[in-house]
């Protein structure tokens, strides 16, 4: 039986989905289009999900540097059904292999490879299935349950991207695939996280970027801009050269902070720890260049001599183009992130 709550969250979700006018939304599944998916895959919804995709099915985000559509064709999409369903555990197998993985309740780890292979997909094999819901963002499936964070899963690199299915939908910018990540607002507590899943989150990038927060606030006094500075270079620096060691999290904060600020001299700073990595890049929103306001960011990286202000100007110019900046403001993106961060001074 579906919970009501479950059916809220999903609906509430599929609402918020829907007022932002840049997708293409079908008829959603009905019970027979569900009833065959969760034959043919062997799982079942979880009941916030099942809604949501009951309330109207996504086809597409315009973005034509996208290589393929980020939301899962649940009616047609097969062959690319089966990749997205199999990603999470094949990912976990590929660091098994390569990146030394092995989960502590699998027992000891066999010195042959091809065991050890085939004893983690019989652990994984019992872990809860995860159901993709964009890109490589995944809920758990699960009849009756619902309210998850929706992780993002590259291999055993498991982030949190949104408190629940709703959260998730109210603070993507869906101008493209890449989202910014969550720090739970203050106050929320959580239902039981994924079994095994979970236990990947990357909780000491949490800590190093909440204490920060704790230190400086989202909008940072005047004198304390040079420390932030200091520890957004220091992140871009171990991002840049090492490739997933810096903090993205805590990148990300720091570019909030001096978005904050309101002044146009932190743009290039900001577009550096951006173009770090492609890690860096989903992690930091386009609109963190623009706290002094979209054309006056133009303006400044159009006389900066630079080659990387004219990359960051030209990048801003496709972004607008692709509808990124439509109604946007620099007080109400603020007030967004704000309220994320339990700040709502």
């Amino acid at each position: 039986m579906t919970s009501r709550e479950g059916v809220r969250l999903g609906e509430e979700a599929a609402r918020r989905l829907a007022q932002t006018g840049q997708h293409e939304i079908g008829p959603g599944l009905t019970d027979a289009e569900f009833a065959r998916i969760e034959r043919d895959y062997e799982f079942e919804f979880a009941d916030d999900h099942r809604a949501f995709l009951a309330a109207g099915l996504p086809l597409k985000t315009p973005a034509p540097y996208e290589r393929r559509n980020p939301w899962p064709d649940w009616r047609h999409g097969r062959r690319d059904l089966r990749k997205r369903l199999d990603w999470p555990v094949e990912g976990a197998l590929f660091d098994v292999q390569y990146n030394a993985l092995w989960h502590p309740s699998w027992g000891q780890r066999p010195s042959d490879m091809s065991t050890a292979l085939s004893t983690a997909r019989r652990h994984l094999a019992r872990a809860p299935k995860m159901i993709p819901v964009y890109g490589h963002r995944y809920l758990p499936a699960g009849r009756g349950t619902y309210g998850h964070p929706v992780l993002s899963i590259y291999q055993t690199d498991i982030l949190m991207f949104g408190t629940d299915l709703a959260e998730y939908i109210a603070v993507e910018p869906f101008g493209r695939a890449v989202i910014p990540l969550l720090t739970p607002p203050r106050g929320w507590t959580p239902l039981p996280m994924v079994p095994f899943w979970s236990d990947f989150l990357e909780d000491e990038w949490e800590r190093k970027a909440l204490k920060h927060l704790a230190a400086f606030g989202v909008r940072p006094r005047p004198e304390d801009l040079p420390a932030i500075r200091s520890v957004l270079e220091a992140e871009t620096s171990r991002e840049l050269s090492t490739q997933g060691e810096g903090n993205t999290l805590l990148m990300r904060l720091c570019c909030l902070q001096l978005f904050n600020s309101g002044g146009p001299d932190d743009v290039l700073l900001i577009w550096r720890a951006k173009s770090a990595s492609v890690d860096a890049s989903c992690s930091i929103d386009v609109r963190l260049l623009c706290g002094s306001g979209l054309q006056q960011t133009k303006t400044y990286l159009s006389d900066q001599a630079p080659a990387d202000a004219q990359e960051a100007l030209a990048y801003l110019r496709d972004c607008e183009e692709a509808g990124e900046f439509v109604d946007f403001s620099v007080e109400d993106y603020a007030r967004e992130w704000s309220r994320l961060y339990g700040d709502d001074t």
